[in-house]
């Protein structure tokens, strides 16, 4: 491999959504540091090697602010209960933080809806997470996929080269 590409991801979502169990799955050695978790994830994808730093941003940190852990990210992974309602409404909010520290042009999106092997009458449907999905494309004018999973039981490993793909298009843009 001759072309090596470095990014940063950030995992957004409520504590307890699964976001470590997600990377946890495919083996991925975390760091913890000041109660915040990086992975680091090695794709081979089109004749380049993609070194994906992966923080998973916990919403208790105590140690400053929140927002300042998504700068330079590349991508927000927003990751929700679909069974617990709160933690799909906070994903407006951290939106928001991750809009706000990285500004412009570069920002993308991936929207996870986990535990659907929970799911009953109860929790959301799917058609909420993908409306969500697309509200958010229509306010970047570009796609954002929505994914209805269980971290636990699902293959997810195509998840990370739609985002690099993501990231590539937007290279192409800027």
């Amino acid at each position: 491999m001759e072309n090596r590409k470095i990014y940063k991801i950030s995992v957004i979502g409520d504590d307890g959504v699964g976001k470590k169990t997600f990377l946890n799955k495919y083996g991925l050695q975390g760091v913890q540091t000041i109660g915040l978790d990086v992975y680091q994830k090695n794709i081979n994808f089109e004749n380049t090697s993609w070194i994906i730093n992966i923080w998973v941003i916990p919403q208790n940190h105590r140690y400053g602010s929140i927002k300042d852990l998504h700068q330079g990210s590349k991508c927000a992974i927003l990751m929700y209960d679909i069974c617990k309602a709160e933690s799909f409404i906070n994903l407006h909010k951290y939106i928001t933080e991750f809009t706000e520290v990285n500004q412009g042009k570069f920002l993308n999106f991936v929207v996870i809806g986990n535990k659907n092997d929970k799911r009953d009458e109860t929790c959301l449907p799917v058609d909420d997470g993908i409306k969500f999905a697309k509200e958010l494309s229509d306010w970047l004018g570009r796609e954002v996929p929505y994914y209805d999973v269980s971290v636990l039981n699902d293959d997810l490993e195509f998840i990370f080269l739609d985002i690099i793909k993501g990231i590539q298009s937007l290279e192409k843009l800027y």
